[in-house]
């Protein structure tokens, strides 16, 4: 399960040492913004639902550390 409100970091791929969290946007739009950020850089991207949430985790092949 993706952790909702936790920082992670990144372990592989293209944006390894990245941060990353999820938010839920439940009461503006149901979906979910994830945040990604390295030192000054930043980008986003967004799913619709969990449903999408997980595809688009399984797309890009994020290994996630998620802090405690």
């Amino acid at each position: 399960m993706i952790p909702i409100g936790k920082k992670g970091k990144i372990t592989n791929g293209p944006l390894k040492d990245w941060m990353i969290t999820v938010q839920e946007d439940k009461d503006n739009t149901g979906g979910f913004l994830i945040l990604l950020t390295k030192n000054e850089e930043q980008y986003d991207e967004w799913a619709n639902d969990l449903k999408d949430l997980e595809k688009l985790f399984a797309k890009r092949a994020w290994e996630v550390a998620w802090e405690k």
